[in-house]
């Protein structure tokens, strides 16, 4: 039996009261061993620890039908959490990538816990690596859609898949804490693909959330009306996704020139339109997750002297946006 915590229980992650795009509820619903679950005070903790403590977590799902999973601990803060756990998942909205490590020192056993990172973004990982060193990291880029129908009530709307892969890789240690993670998935039947080039998929990604989040979170306008509504739209738009495969091929990182007219494709071949989770927290008031999908991109294209006017434009006015909302709760 292995411990688990779960980090980010709120309505960022899991409990948002409209759709999601992280499969917190299916690694719940699929993983064996004693899970805990820490819920953040400051995106909807205070809601939903009380049902979850009296009744567990209700789930009905698409993949494993209707269940209920009781964790082992529901908590506040790690601190109240602190403990030896086998694994601790982040599932938290990224706001603070590079602070993150530090939060987590009660819960993270240093040479043994493994961490594993499901959240949006680039550039997550490298932090938990320099202050954890000795542990092994497992990143991951995960595809679903959940709501909320009552704190404490899941509801999932698309199927969830977990690419994933350790960061950076390599030893038979790093190997036999991504076998073991895989493991819980698999014991309860969920989807997922273990990769070498784990960091291309999440470049990939970004290329998605990149373009779509920041311009749906900006403008809190749906992708088909945005691209329908200019003929300067489109345009604007592809180059945005090619700035970004730029930097990520300036690090090496092998994301294949022809995404663009892909993700293209994919998002105005969908019969009905979409926003973004980015854009469900701009008009909730909420910060957006602006350095890991923009920021970071940024700053690589700095390093690696790319071109990049269009995503600098994106992160200015996403930052704006962010900074807004961060001043406003001082």
């Amino acid at each position: 039996m292995q411990d688990v915590l779960l980090f980010g229980l709120g309505r960022s992650t899991l409990f948002h009261k409209k759709k999601t795009s992280k499969s917190i509820q299916s690694l719940l619903e699929v993983m064996g061993g004693d899970i805990s679950v820490e819920a953040l005070e400051s995106h909807g903790g205070a809601e939903v620890r009380p049902p979850i403590r009296a009744n567990g977590l209700k789930l009905k799902t698409l993949d494993h039908g209707e269940q209920v999973v009781k964790p082992h601990g529901v908590f506040k803060t790690p601190a109240e959490a602190k403990g030896k756990y086998d694994f601790v998942v982040c599932a938290n909205k990224a706001l603070d990538p590079t602070g993150l490590p530090e939060v987590l020192t009660d819960v993270i056993t240093p040479g043994h816990t493994t961490i594993v990172i499901i959240q949006n973004g680039v550039g997550a990982e490298e932090p938990f690596k320099e202050r954890y060193p000795e542990n092994s990291v497992i990143t991951c880029v995960s595809w679903t859609g959940a709501g909320q129908e009552a704190p404490g009530l899941v509801v999932q709307t698309a199927a969830d898949y977990l690419t994933m892969g350790s960061y950076p890789g390599g030893t038979e240690t790093d190997k036999k804490a991504i076998e073991d993670f895989a493991g819980l998935i698999e014991k309860g039947g969920g989807k997922y693909e273990i990769v070498e080039e784990i960091l291309r998929k999440r470049w990939e990604k970004v290329v998605w959330n990149a373009c779509w989040n920041s311009i749906t979170a900006i403008t809190s306008y749906d992708v088909h009306s945005i691209v329908r509504s200019s003929k300067e739209a489109e345009p604007v738009l592809r180059r945005l996704m090619d700035e970004v495969i730029k930097v990520a091929q300036a690090q090496g990182i092998n994301v294949s020139s022809n995404l663009t007219d892909e993700l293209f494709e994919n998002a105005m071949s969908r019969k009905v339109t979409f926003g973004s989770s980015m854009k469900m927290d701009v008009d909730a008031g909420r910060r957006p997750e602006v350095e890991v999908i923009l920021g970071h991109a940024v700053r690589m294209a700095q390093k690696y002297n790319v071109d990049t006017p269009t995503l600098n434009l994106a992160y200015v006015a996403v930052k704006a946006i962010d900074n807004k909302f961060a001043t406003q709760k001082l």
